[in-house]
């Protein structure tokens, strides 16, 4: 029993669809990445979090000196574009000092910890900010236990803190903002290479050359998953990247299948060279990535792209044999009704792929090992 469900066609469909979800899913990671390294998206979103967190509409915005603090200004990417990342030690040194800069106005001292305090109460009003850091001031002096050497120290601890609990509610927007993003991505990449989950199923099941095709290349990809993986330096993504790379999957023409994806890529290639006037070699990578997972989806030699033997450039080549064989045996014609049908399982088949794809590559990747260790848990047949 469990022999002929292990190495049954059913599994091995589904075990190649979750091959080409995850493929796909891969290529999805890769654009998103293109538009977010054009927009910098996390590094605005850190840049509005944290002006935002200074901005009590009456005092100077501590935030936005901080961006100009040598330690942070030091990592802006092109010298132009904010950081994507700044640590909670990084934030608490520059915010101390530009806070300590600021005190320098109305006490002359050289004790840090000091001129904070004196950045602090000199702050126009009494907003919530203005309360908030003074508690931080009131808490490390009486935390230190009377000690001056201990004040900045805890006032450090407690700045960190703080940042880390504001970056934690921005890390919840931002990936809001990507699964909003990865599903429109998603959803370009199924009408762009017309993938149906429908007919996949379909021809993958009805055609064992296909499955012997791909089963064998879906077993190397998880094993090779499953080896990055355990190097603890990689993440599920990194991991799902090298293996598709190690397992030198066959490489097909991509033009002729996705010409429409292909286009929308070259085009952006040749936008970015314009805005930047000289090659980015981090985004040209990606480009190329693009190109190399392109190639490897033809290679697969599954029924993807624009092209008469897929839907829906086959509705109307069906539709005329139905009638004539409708017309020869005397019936009335339908036209209308079979088109229809078609058009609604195509509909499903492309909002299927759509969906799934957006569940993320490391889902899909981690899926394709279970189903694989599924398959090989049962006697071969002879």
């Amino acid at each position: 029993m469990l022999s002929s469900i292990t190495n049954s066609p059913l599994l091995e469909t589904i075990i190649c669809l979750v091959l080409v979800y995850a493929l796909l899913s891969l290529l999805v990671s890769t654009l998103t990445e293109i538009i977010n390294n054009r927009k910098n998206e996390r590094g605005a979103m850190l840049l509005k979090g944290i002006i935002n967190m200074f901005e009590d509409g009456s005092d100077v915005n501590f935030g936005e000196l901080l961006y100009k603090h040598p330690m942070v200004a030091s990592i802006h990417k092109d010298g132009v574009k904010p950081p994507q990342y700044i640590s909670n030690f990084m934030f608490s040194q520059a915010l101390i000092d530009t806070i300590a800069n600021h005190g320098r106005k109305f006490i002359k001292d050289e004790d840090t910890f000091k001129l904070f305090a004196a950045g602090v109460k000199n702050m126009q009003m009494d907003t919530s900010l203005k309360i908030l850091l003074t508690n931080l001031v009131e808490k490390s002096m009486s935390y230190s236990g009377g000690y001056p050497g201990k004040m900045l120290t805890i006032l450090d601890q407690q700045i960190q803190q703080w940042y880390k609990d504001q970056m934690d509610r921005m890390s919840g927007w931002f990936k809001d903002l990507m699964r909003k993003r990865v599903f429109i991505v998603s959803v370009i990449v199924t009408v762009l290479l017309n993938v149906n989950s429908v007919q996949l199923f379909k021809t993958i099941y009805t055609s064992p050359t296909l499955r012997s095709t791909l089963t064998p290349l879906a077993e190397t990809v998880a094993d090779n998953y499953i080896k990055e993986r355990q190097d603890s330096t990689n993440t599920a993504l990194q991991a799902a990247y090298k293996a598709v790379a190690n397992s030198k999957l066959p490489k097909g023409k991509a033009d002729s299948a996705f010409g429409l994806l292909n286009k929308a890529v070259t085009g952006l290639a040749r936008a970015e060279d314009s805005v930047n006037k000289v090659k980015d070699s981090t985004s040209l990578d990606k480009f190329q990535q693009v190109e190399e997972q392109l190639k490897q989806l033809a290679g697969l030699g599954i029924p993807l792209g624009w092209h008469r033997g897929v839907p829906p450039l086959t509705f109307d080549t069906i539709t005329r044999m139905d009638s004539a064989a409708i017309v020869r045996s005397g019936g009335k014609v339908d036209r209308s009704a079979k088109q229809g049908w078609q058009i609604f399982w195509y509909v499903i088949g492309l909002a299927v792929t759509a969906f799934s794809i957006s569940a993320g590559a490391p889902f899909w990747f981690d899926m394709l090992l279970k189903l694989v260790n599924v398959r090989r848990s049962g006697k071969k047949p002879e």
